[in-house]
């Protein structure tokens, strides 16, 4: 927290920070609060999609730079206005019915290269993951 309210402070255009362990964010707000910097309106990224939901109601987490939603945009944003919405149900709801496709795409620690293959499949030039990744066994691209 530290160190970002340097940053803030030294680069007007920073307005953000993208943070995955929950418990952090509350000590980066109170640090901005505490430099005076508040009324900037900062926004505190989550990097994980398991956990926004939680993050967002009650961690203070208010945008995701959301892997998942490269596969899933449409639900992922939902989940996202159904919070904005004060509506967690919805977002639960929403984010129940892409899990399971989520956790397929994370199997044997192949996020990267799942998400690059489901883009291909779709006709998006995803292209394929440099070394050291390597390229998804068949097996992997069958249960995609």
């Amino acid at each position: 927290p530290a160190t970002y309210v340097r940053i803030l402070r030294a680069c007007p255009a920073v307005v953000g920070v993208k943070e995955v362990v929950s418990t952090h964010v509350p000590r980066f707000q109170a640090a901005v609060a505490a430099a005076g910097l508040t009324p900037r309106g900062h926004m505190y990224f989550s990097g994980s999609d398991a956990d926004f939901i939680e993050q967002f109601t009650e961690h203070g987490f208010s945008h995701i730079t959301s892997v998942a939603g490269q596969v899933f945009p449409t639900e992922m944003g939902q989940v996202v206005e159904a919070l904005r919405r004060g509506d967690t149900a919805a977002a639960r709801e929403t984010y129940a019915t892409i899990a399971p496709g989520i956790a397929l795409l994370a199997q044997d620690g192949a996020m990267l290269q799942s998400i690059k293959h489901v883009l291909n499949a779709r006709g998006a030039p995803a292209g394929c993951c440099c070394l050291p990744l390597q390229p998804l066994t068949d097996a992997q691209r069958a249960r995609l």
